[in-house]
């Protein structure tokens, strides 16, 4: 005797549960606006305040090829952060070179300053703050779109190639502006020959990263946002 087979029910589905709460997220992107409000207000303090200490001591990067007539070029390497390069000779009062913790460059210490030398020599640090102001601003109506009923509806797919942007900029930029500094400085000094702005340093290899992954999620929301145009379309 055969036993009657059971109707066929649908395989159960399991429960969607969130990652992460919307809660969580709406309360994650308050803090990201907190964080970008104040860095865009110290990024810009930081810099404007150095320039209203002008005239005084300006700190700006060089790179020594000479001392005294007779010295080799490049033979003042050292690791010993503050201290004095009493070899090399420079014009006037107030002027002096120290090393710096990398041993290739060091720092010119020069009284006298105008306030764009005081501007562009932290402006490194400022452009850093701002650009990072920047993409928190851009990322937290991200934040609240995921926490709402359609995450993909709005323009979020732009939010993030402008972030990539943002961090291209900011990758050139930041060391850009302190050599404009030290530039301004030898040229106020008279162009000691002992002295020269140091070649530009970026550091490709992780904005190349950082950018590749902006511009992927950008093209993930891009699809995802096309996806949820036409499904409403059809509705």
């Amino acid at each position: 005797m055969s036993l009657p087979t059971p109707a066929s029910t649908p395989a159960s589905t399991p429960p969607d549960r969130a990652y992460v709460r919307p809660r969580t997220i709406r309360l994650l992107g308050w803090a990201v606006h907190v964080v970008g409000l104040y860095l865009l207000v110290a990024g810009s303090a930081y810099a404007i305040g150095a320039a209203t200490q002008a005239p005084a001591t300006v700190r700006v990067p060089v790179v020594v090829t000479a001392a005294t007539p007779g010295a080799e070029a490049g033979g003042f390497a050292t690791t010993d952060r503050n201290q004095r390069l009493d070899d090399v000779v420079l014009p006037g009062e107030g002027n002096w070179v120290t090393a710096r913790d990398d041993a290739a460059t060091f720092t010119l210490s020069s009284w006298g300053s105008t306030r764009l030398e005081q501007f562009l020599s932290r402006g490194d640090r400022a452009v850093l703050g701002l650009a990072a102001a920047v993409v928190f601003f851009l990322l937290q109506p991200v934040l609240t779109s995921l926490a709402g009923p359609r995450p993909f509806a709005r323009r979020n797919a732009r939010r993030f190639a402008a972030m990539a942007v943002t961090v291209l900029l900011a990758a050139v930029l930041h060391p850009l502006l302190p050599s404009l500094a030290s530039g301004m400085v030898l040229d106020r000094l008279g162009h000691p020959g002992s002295l020269a702005v140091p070649d530009l340093q970026l550091h490709l290899l992780p904005v190349a990263a950082v950018v590749a992954a902006l511009l992927l999620l950008a093209e993930a929301f891009r699809q995802a946002e096309r996806l949820d145009h036409e499904v409403e379309g059809l509705v």
